[in-house]
């Protein structure tokens, strides 16, 4: 096991995906507890698309929840997460803990489109993701976090001070050795500094990580796709880079508020989706601010 991996049983959510004889993917295993909910997959162009919804409203302070995902050699998967996640004030508990673990098998493809999380006042959220890629396998990840402060609130539910973001990315190949290391921080000081250069006026962060062997001309595709949002879009700041050990990319955005980074990744995912009908799962959606935070649709 993993260093940070949920002993087997204690994931909320785990699946498993297979292929099948004549190329079709299925959902093998599965296990699936409160908050998570997830659909019975559907048969997209060339892979299976399952949607995880939550059931709890949001993060709570003192958490700990672990997700894992395995990808048998060949399956190719989309998990959609429809709706931003709230995050909520910690208060008197810890952090929210919160793990995934993806391993994807030889010549597995899987697309895990998670909605940016939306921290509130208060807020403490520390993340990880782990994740094996075997040779020929592609994983395409979206993550994202936006700062939101609602209107005054009466004394007895203002929360304190304190919102903070901490998420850390390894990825290893086949044989277990971490290629890919990164780490993300952001808390309200830090934004509040407002330091040019380095988060200025932005409120709102996202990534597009493509790990595994890159289809001809990728790189170019993406530094294109960069370029043509930024210029579409005021107050975003869009870049590109390579991955150490020819690992693959990572494409990242700074927006001026959630709305702007919402629509930046949609477009963004929409430009390098490989076919039409994966670019009109993620394409196409609007964001509304609905009872509990950010909906998209």
């Amino acid at each position: 096991m993993t260093a940070g991996a949920a002993a087997p049983g204690a994931a909320q959510l785990a699946l498993r995906f297979a292929c099948t004889p004549g190329g079709r993917t299925v959902l093998a295993q599965r296990q699936v507890r409160y908050p998570h909910h997830v659909t019975a997959p559907l048969a997209g162009h060339d892979d299976a698309l399952l949607v995880v919804q939550s059931a709890s409203g949001g993060l709570y302070g003192g958490e700990q929840l672990q997700q894992q995902v395995v990808l048998d050699a060949g399956a190719r998967v989309t998990l959609r997460f429809p709706s931003a996640t709230v995050v909520h004030a910690a208060r008197a508990q810890a952090a929210v803990q919160q793990g995934v673990v993806l391993q994807l098998g030889e010549g597995a493809a899987l697309r895990y489109l998670q909605r940016p999380l939306i921290l509130l006042p208060g807020a403490r959220l520390v993340q990880t993701l782990q994740a094996s890629v075997a040779a020929g396998a592609q994983l395409l990840w979206c993550e994202g976090v936006m700062l939101h402060t609602p209107g005054p609130l009466p004394a007895t539910l203002a929360a304190p001070p304190g919102r903070s973001f901490d998420t850390r990315l390894v990825i290893t190949d086949a044989a277990g050795r971490p290629r890919v290391v990164d780490r993300f921080c952001l808390d309200d000081a830090m934004l509040d500094a407002a330091v040019p250069g380095v988060t200025g006026s932005a409120r709102a962060f996202g990534a597009l990580w493509w790990v595994g062997s890159l289809p001809d001309g990728a790189g170019a595709c993406w530094r294109a796709a960069a370029q043509a949002v930024q210029a579409g879009g005021s107050g975003l700041s869009v870049g590109t880079s390579s991955l150490p050990h020819g690992m693959g990319l990572v494409l990242r955005v700074a927006a001026r508020d959630g709305g702007d980074l919402a629509a930046a990744l949609d477009t963004l995912l929409a430009m390098l989706a490989p076919d039409r009908a994966s670019a009109a799962q993620v394409a196409g959606h609007h964001v509304a601010v609905g009872a509990g935070g950010l909906e998209h649709r």
